[in-house]
Parts: C-alpha cells; structure tokens; sequence
C-alpha cells in the first residue's frame, strides 16, 4: 500500500510494515567540542548538557516513526556517549576526572567541601539518565544512533549529504 507523507512525498508498505520510497530524515543533536573534550578551566568531559537536546531528539524520533520508519530516519547523536557519560556521574555524583583533577572537578559540579549533597547529586544524573532513556526508548529500542561516538561531528553531516543527494 502507499501512504502519503504529508510533504509531496509517498512511501510504500514493504514486508514487516517497514516503509519503503525516497523520504529520509536525518536527525543531529551534537553539543560542543569542549563537551567531549573539555578546555582549559575544565579539562575533562562533560557533556551533560546534551541531555536536553537527546530527550527532544527521542521526542522528535518518535514522531517521525510511523511516518518514515526506523530505516528512514538516520540519527547521528552521541546517545550511547552520553548514557554511559550520565551513568558513571550518577555513581560519582560528578563527572569523571584525573585523580589530580578530582578536588577542582567535585567544586565545579557543585558538591561541597562536606559532601553533604553528594547524594542529592547522584539523585540528578540518576534522574537525568532516565529521561534521557525514557525519551529515546524508542530509538534504543531500534538500535541506537547510527553514528555515535567520534562519529558526532560535521563531516558525518557533510558525507550522509553527498551520499543521499
């Protein structure tokens, strides 16, 4: 059968409901270099802001899906990157650093001197790592991002745009 996509284009029903035709959607949620790499006030990785845009990414994916199909939407989004980056802070309470760093890393993720709200932030990355989870259910569920890790990056971008034009 054929379904219109509500945007000029149609898609056919191939076997096991997958869609088949010439509609794609790509998907990127990246943050920033420093996120993965860190700077010089904060050296080592911390990309939990991308939590947002990956909840809003699994939001979006799972709009598209029945319209395009998991095979038509290509994601290129550091999921498993941050999954794994939330996991280890909600067992530290704070991200991962060199030993050396570890005193300056606890003060810039807010935990006090006393580590009287380590708990509370364990609690935070915790929470945070469910919804992102939550959010991306469905994606996870079909596999996760097609590009991941150092395949976050523009010439990903750039290189999917040359193959499918």
């Amino acid at each position: 059968s054929t379904q219109s996509t509500g945007t000029g284009q149609s898609l056919q029903m191939g076997e096991a409901g997958r869609k088949t035709g010439d509609a794609w959607a790509v998907l990127v949620a990246s943050g920033t270099p420093s996120d993965v790499h860190g700077y010089a006030k904060r050296p080592w990785p911390n990309p939990g802001q991308q939590a947002s845009f990956l909840i809003t990414l699994g939001q979006v994916y799972d709009r598209l899906l029945p319209e395009y199909g998991a095979d038509r939407i290509i994601v290129i989004a550091g999921l498993c990157y941050l999954r794994e980056w939330l996991a280890v802070s909600a067992e530290r309470g704070y991200p991962e650093c060199d030993t050396e760093l570890e005193a300056e890393c606890r003060k810039q993720s807010g935990i006090r001197e006393d580590g009287s709200n380590l708990v509370e932030k364990k609690k935070f990355w915790r929470d945070t790592l469910e919804q992102v989870e939550t959010s991306c259910a469905a994606l996870i569920e079909n596999g996760g991002a097609d590009y991941d890790w150092d395949e976050v990056n523009p010439s990903t971008v750039m290189n999917l745009s040359l193959i499918h034009i």
